[in-house]
């Protein structure tokens, strides 16, 4: 570990060409120096607000601009932000108007502007042999590991965003191994899985800032007076080792399967549709049609949007803004002139047939409509039979009594014609913890009630053929009934 420095900044007034920001030098005498005005939070690069927190507010600029380069490292605690060189060499000079400081400085002079203080931290007495990698977004539920040692500590009390509560033990040989998993998912998941989004496009417009989808977890180790504090990035997501790839927080990205270089999705006319997309900053991005050649500028907050093609009505939909041909229209996400992402859209035509939303792997919503033929069955299974002949033949007209039973109403689907990249779509639909089934109409605007949890019980993947351009499955939905009992 390299030295760390203490930063506070306070008392912030905002002036007549108010700035603040710092000068970093490598080891080979190369600098570079990083303004920030106090206009709007960073819509443009080198932009921040004066916030009521501006330690984070400059802790968060710090990890976009000065972390992802591999040599600093950022933490933050109530009281102090804190920047630690991990390379020999750096020289850093922090600065604001309209005076000039230096992070030597035990004590720095006393702006006009702000009161800040720089100070030189104690060495950490935490020394990581497994870190996660800097700026990652994890999925909250795979095992995001750190092992780590601290001499002369017997303990640590953990608290990940104030909560949960709980002390770590190093083992015989002094190592300390913390998942973040579990922290993760309590933290991230809250809702069960939920939609708590009901989209209102003429009212609201087409974008909508999910939070369940997305997690900061502030991780404060403390022993004593010592507190370390460090921020992890989550996605409410899981991935698996064959398609693994790492995202950090300085990107942008479409929270869907990756089919080749692009993202491949299905929207089906006349029925709600949404695609989330992660944006690192707040900005207005341009969604191009480059088969139609229409665009369109759209609001993103930053982190994960929801982007709704449709609310189910047969007005307010994506085609009023961007018009969109039936078939495949490849669509251009500009985040700014260099981040820009591929969408692929096949739009199918509108088809009254069940239609269901489930939660990604990847994170966000999917969708998937089946053929309009549809089996029913009920199924019923018998409880306990409880004996009421206690009063003599004569005063007995039946000896037992159900004491309740259980029935099940179940629906076998089959698919539509599936492409190969459509399959994933259908795999996460039959592993998915959460599947409504869509109780309106088509082309009827969604409220709140229109969607119903049911239960996706089989699907053997039989028929799927790797030679075959498409193919179609089988399902099973089960929706269990309310009944009557003893």
């Amino acid at each position: 570990m390299g030295s760390i420095l203490k930063i506070k900044i306070y008392d912030v007034v905002e002036g007549r060409n108010t700035y603040f920001g710092w000068r970093q030098t490598d080891s080979i005498g190369v600098s570079t120096t990083i303004v920030f005005e106090f206009e709007t939070l960073r819509q443009i690069a080198f932009q921040v607000t004066i916030a009521p927190d501006l330690n984070q507010a400059l802790k968060d600029a710090m990890d976009l601009d000065l972390v992802p380069s591999g040599n600093w490292l950022t933490s933050i605690d109530a009281n102090y932000l804190y920047l630690e060189s991990l390379v020999d060499g750096l020289i850093f000079n922090f600065f604001g108007s309209p005076n000039y400081t230096i992070v030597n400085d035990p004590i720095e002079v006393r702006s006009i502007i702000y009161t800040a203080e720089v100070l030189a931290a104690n060495p950490s007495e935490i020394v990581l042999t497994q870190a996660l990698p800097s700026g990652a977004i994890l999925n909250a539920y795979n095992d995001n590991v750190i092992r780590f040692t601290a001499a002369g500590i017997d303990k640590f009390n953990l608290l990940a965003n104030e909560q949960l509560p709980a002390t770590l033990y190093p083992s015989p040989t002094g190592n300390y191994f913390l998942n973040l998993k579990d922290y993760a998912v309590a933290l991230i998941n809250q809702n069960l899985f939920s939609d708590g989004i009901t989209p209102d496009i003429e009212v609201a417009g087409y974008v909508y800032a999910d939070p369940s989808l997305f997690l900061e977890m502030n991780l404060k180790l403390t022993y004593g007076t010592f507190i370390q504090t460090s921020k992890f990035y989550f996605l409410k997501s899981v991935a698996q080792i064959a398609n693994y790839l790492e995202k950090n927080i300085t990107k942008n990205y479409i929270l869907l399967p990756v089919s080749g270089l692009e993202h491949k999705v299905t929207y089906y006319e006349g029925y709600p549709f949404d695609v989330s997309i992660f944006s690192n900053v707040l900005r207005t991005i341009t969604l191009l049609n480059k088969t139609t050649t229409n665009s369109a500028a759209l609001d993103f907050s930053r982190f994960v949007n929801r982007l709704f093609f449709s609310q189910g009505s047969e007005n307010f939909t994506i085609d009023d803004v961007l018009p969109m041909q039936t078939g495949f229209n490849r669509l251009e996400v500009q985040f700014d002139d260099v981040s820009k992402l591929d969408l692929i859209v096949k739009k199918k035509a509108s088809v009254c047939a069940p239609y269901f939303k489930f939660y990604r792997n990847s994170g966000g919503w999917g969708y998937i409509r089946f053929e309009k033929e549809v089996v029913i069955l009920s199924t019923t299974k018998d409880g306990k039979d409880v004996r009421v002949d206690y009063n003599g033949i004569q005063n007995t007209l039946t000896r037992t009594l159900n004491e309740g039973k259980e029935t099940t109403v179940v629906l076998e689907l089959s698919t539509e014609l599936l492409e190969t990249w459509e399959m994933e779509n259908f795999k996460d639909f039959i592993k998915s913890p959460r599947v409504e089934m869509y109780t309106g109409d088509i082309f009827q605007k969604q409220t709140v009630s229109s969607w119903f949890g049911v239960s996706v019980k089989s699907s053997g993947l039989a028929t799927t053929k790797t030679k075959t351009l498409l193919n179609r499955e089988k399902v099973k939905i089960e929706i269990e009934e309310y009944n009557l009992h003893l």
